[in-house]
This record gives structure tokens, C-alpha cells and sequence, in this order.
């Protein structure tokens, strides 16, 4: 005897997880993503400063300053993202 319906046929909602929640499930792939993009920009700047302007001083404050500048904008757009994608996992 049928229902009129099959129990694969009731598809559940998703349950949005709270954001205390989401930033934990999110922080161990947050902190190693952001901690490679942060190690990356500042040996990046390092190694140009030493290469190109023989280790001085203001060459290495100014590449610090463009690329960790880049660093940070990334990562105040990526923690959201992340955040996001584990609250609503579909």
C-alpha cells in the first residue's frame, strides 16, 4: 500500500550551522591556507629585497608593505568566505 509518496522523495533542509560553530569547524584550513599566503609574502619580500637592492633596509619596508598589504586584503576577504562556506554546507 502506498502513501502517495517514497521516504527519497522528501528532500531535508539544510541547518545552518551558528558562527561560533562554522569558525571552528573553518580554523585549522584558515590558519593553513592564510599561514602559507603570510610565510609567501613576506619571503617573497625578503628574497627580492636581497636580491634586487643587495639587503637594504628600505627595500625590504617597502616590499613588506606591498605585499603584505596584498596579504591582508586577501585575507579579510577569504575568512568570510570560509565561514560561509561551512554555515551553509550546500
Amino acid at each position: 500500500m502506498s502513501c502517495g509518496f517514497e521516504m527519497n522523495d522528501i528532500e531535508p533542509t539544510p541547518v545552518a550551522r551558528s558562527t561560533t560553530a562554522a569558525l571552528l569547524h573553518a580554523m585549522p584550513a584558515i590558519l593553513l591556507i592564510l599561514g602559507y599566503l603570510w610565510l609567501a609574502a613576506i619571503g617573497l619580500a625578503w628574497v627580492l629585497s636581497q636580491t634586487l637592492f643587495g639587503g637594504a633596509l628600505w627595500a625590504l619596508v617597502v616590499c613588506l608593505l606591498v605585499f603584505c598589504g596584498a596579504a591582508l586584503l586577501i585575507t579579510i576577504r577569504f575568512v568570510p568566505r570560509a565561514l560561509a562556506a561551512e554555515r551553509y554546507p550546500d
